[in-house]
């Protein structure tokens, strides 16, 4: 038995509004960027309102992100976990910086090492919700747009380049990122 496609999943349940929200909240947890690609294709398509979709992405981002923060307070509290994470001490230097933990929103793959790494490290949860509500403000209206560009152009061009974008980021964005993490342990 296979999963259904996230895509056709979300347009069956546009009609139905809050299981539209629920779905596009929870897909959000697994799969961030592209669930809000997914819904701005949708409201490009005029198949579900915009506001419900990018109200349910934000909704879902920062619910995820709070867990990932939760979830790594509490394993802190975890003799094994606080010794495992300070032996190698990365996890922790990332997750004390705020200006790290902001920069891991827009570099997908590093979201759940730095949130879980901020909870870890004890950052404070207003700090953490305070740097996750402002980037997600940022981001994923960027991520949504995109996702109705590509519905207004009728292209499926456009959303390779944008996931070719993504995948690419975090390559791009390596050195400059562990330079600063240096600059900022001295």
């Amino acid at each position: 038995m296979s999963l259904p496609d996230p895509a056709l999943l979300l347009s069956m349940l546009a009609s139905q509004p809050v299981l539209f929200f629920g779905a596009v909240v929870l897909m959000s947890f697994l799969l961030e960027d592209a669930t809000a690609l997914a819904a701005g294709a949708l409201a490009g398509q005029m198949a579900v309102d915009p506001v419900l979709a990018l109200s349910a992405v934000i909704a879902g981002t920062v619910a995820g992100d709070a867990l990932l923060h939760g979830a790594g307070r509490l394993a802190g509290r975890w003799a094994p976990a606080r010794r495992w994470v300070s032996k190698g001490g990365r996890l922790l230097e990332v997750g004390r910086s705020p200006a790290l933990v902001a920069a891991a929103r827009f570099v997908p793959g590093l979201r759940l090492p730095a949130y879980a790494g901020s909870g870890l490290a004890g950052m404070s949860p207003l700090v953490f919700g305070a740097i996750v509500v402002t980037t997600g403000l940022l981001w994923t209206p960027l991520l949504f747009g995109a996702g109705q560009l590509v519905m207004d152009a009728t292209s499926g061009l456009v959303l390779a380049l944008v996931a070719g974008a993504l995948m690419l980021l975090p390559h791009l964005l390596k050195q400059p990122l562990q330079q600063f993490a240096k600059a900022r342990a001295r």
